[in-house]
C-alpha cells in the first residue's frame, strides 16, 4: 500500500518506519534523556568536543546521551554520560544492534535507536553518512531490512527532502 507525500508515493512501510521513530523521539526525550545539570556538566566537560572522536564543528548537533541506560542512582552520572558527535552515537548504537540488553536499553533488539541515530547523522551531514553507510553496509541493510528500507528509501525520506 502507499501513501503521497510531498509529491512522491510512501510505502506503508516507510511510513511505519517514520511514527516508530516519532514516538522513539518523545520517549527519548520524555524519559531517558539527561538533565539538563547533568548535559550542562558534561558539554562542559566536553568543551563543546565530542569524546568519540574529537570533532570540534559540532554546530549544536552534539548529543548528550547515556553509556549505560540502566535506570539506577548512578543513570545521569557524569561518568555514566558522554558528549557524542551524531556519528559516533550513531556507531555507539549501531555497535549495539540486536543486543540492546547490553546498555541497559528495555527494548528487545535496539532497532529505533539505532535507526533514530541514523537520522540524526544523515541530517547532520549527508557526506559524513555515506562514509559511515559505506564502512558499516552490512549490519546498517540488516537494520534497514527490519523497516523494508533500501539504502536508497532512506536517503530519500530522511535526509531533509534531498535526494542524491
Amino acid at each position: 500500500m502507499e501513501y503521497q507525500r510531498g509529491g512522491r508515493l510512501v510505502e506503508k512501510s516507510v511510513k511505519i518506519a517514520s511514527w516508530i521513530l516519532s514516538i522513539y523521539a518523545l520517549y527519548e526525550l520524555s524519559l531517558s534523556a539527561a538533565n539538563k545539570v547533568a548535559r550542562d556538566v558534561i558539554y562542559e566537560r566536553s568543551k563543546g568536543v565530542c569524546e568519540g572522536c574529537g570533532r570540534e564543528d559540532l554546530n549544536g548537533s552534539g548529543i548528550v546521551s547515556h553509556i549505560n541506560h540502566t535506570k539506577n542512582k548512578h543513570y545521569n552520572a557524569p561518568d555514566n554520560l558522554r558528549f557524542y558527535c551524531p556519528k559516533c552515537e550513531a556507531l555507539h548504537h549501531l555497535k549495539h544492534f540486536k543486543k540492546a540488553h547490553k546498555i541497559g536499553l528495555k527494548e528487545k533488539d535496539n532497532n529505533a535507536s539505532a535507526l533514530g541515530r541514523l537520522v540524526e547523522l544523515i541530517n547532520f551531514d549527508p557526506a559524513e553518512f555515506e562514509l559511515f553507510y559505506k564502512e558499516h553496509q552490512q549490519k546498517i541493510d540488516l537494520l534497514f531490512g527490519k523497516y523494508k528500507l533500501s539504502y536508497r528509501r532512506f536517503i530519500l525520506t530522511y535526509s531533509n527532502g534531498s535526494s542524491d
